[in-house]
C-alpha cells in the first residue's frame, strides 16, 4: 500500500513537471532560473514608454538579455541565472537609466521600474 502511495506521488510530480513546457523546472519542481520584470515610464506625464530597450548585463559587462517594452511600458526578462545584473532602460526620445547590481535568485522575480526624462529636457 505504501509503495503505491509513493508511486502515485512520483507520477503526479512527473506529469506536473512535464506540463510546465514554458518554464524551466528541475527534478524537484523548483525553477532553476530567475526573472527581472518592470515598467518604464515618462517623468513628465507619467505615461508608459512603449518600445524602450531593456538590456540586462552581468557585472563583468557581458550581455545576458535584451528586450523591448510593450505598449504599456512593461517588460519581462526570464531565464536568468542567479547573479547580480545591471539593468539598462533606454529610448532615443528619453535617454538612458541604469539600475546597478539587481540581485536575481533562482525561482524569484525581481521588479525594477524606470522613470526616464525626455532628452529635450537636457537642452
Amino acid at each position: 500500500m505504501i509503495k503505491f502511495y509513493y508511486l502515485g506521488i512520483a507520477l503526479l510530480f512527473f506529469f506536473y513537471s512535464a506540463s510546465m513546457k514554458n518554464h524551466s523546472v528541475n527534478w524537484i519542481g523548483i525553477a532553476n532560473s530567475g526573472t527581472i520584470s518592470g515598467q518604464v515610464m515618462s517623468l513628465i506625464d507619467e505615461r508608459p514608454i512603449e518600445g524602450a530597450t531593456i538590456t540586462v548585463n552581468k557585472s563583468d559587462g557581458s550581455s545576458a538579455a535584451v528586450t523591448k517594452t510593450d505598449e504599456n511600458g512593461f517588460f519581462i526578462v526570464p531565464g536568468l541565472a542567479a547573479h547580480q545584473y545591471n539593468v539598462i532602460a533606454e529610448n532615443h526620445e528619453f535617454g538612458r537609466l541604469v539600475i546597478s547590481r539587481v540581485p536575481v535568485a533562482i525561482g524569484n522575480e525581481v521588479t525594477t521600474h524606470f522613470i526616464l526624462t525626455p532628452v529635450e529636457a537636457y537642452h
